[in-house]
């Protein structure tokens, strides 16, 4: 089963890959059509999608330390849920992947015990949505870190963990766009 999940997550990466390669042959193609006419529109400033943004999981399981640091390795960010539209977009993105746990970017202080996202872009760190299993967060003694259940018959909700136990990360890839 596992083999069979790694060949159909293969696939579609081939899938993917070949049609961003389309997209951006397209782009290219288009490129001095859209020069003559300054004035066009753009999809969120950004030109012709070449990539869509993906939630990624890691392959291994580690610690919420040791997981932002390969988000951020590999070229993408912690996964930051700060809204609806980021919860079903992960969850539409992982609804493949076996169900586990993993690490997302949502941590709490050690001083005020508020949770906070930690980031490394632009973004507020406030927490305005959560999406909390039943009885979570625990107590700040139980875990200062949180993670999302990557199973759809839970319905991908978090829990507070300790931030040392052991998870997979999830990655946050932003789209990427061809512009002029």
């Amino acid at each position: 089963f596992a083999r069979e999940r790694k060949r159909e997550r293969k696939y579609i990466c081939e899938r993917t890959q070949k049609f961003c390669e389309r997209t951006q042959k397209f782009c290219e193609g288009t490129q001095s059509f859209l020069r003559e006419r300054k004035s066009f529109a753009r999809e969120h400033d950004g030109g012709c999608l070449v990539t869509p943004e993906m939630f990624v999981l890691g392959e291994d399981e580690m610690s919420w330390f040791k997981s932002r640091e390969y988000c951020m390795k590999n070229a993408y960010l912690f996964a930051r849920l700060n809204n609806e539209s980021s919860q079903t977009k992960m969850a539409l993105n992982m609804t493949f992947e076996e169900p586990t746990e993993g690490w997302i970017s949502l941590r709490r202080s050690l001083y005020s015990t508020d949770w906070y996202w930690k980031n490394e872009d632009t973004f507020s760190p406030y927490v305005d949505f959560t999406y909390w299993e039943k009885g979570q967060p625990e107590k700040p003694e139980k875990g200062l870190c949180a993670l999302v259940s990557l199973d759809p018959n839970k319905n991908f909700k978090w829990k507070s963990g300790r931030c040392c136990s052991k998870k997979k990360p999830v990655c946050y890839k932003r789209p990427k766009y061809f512009t002029l």
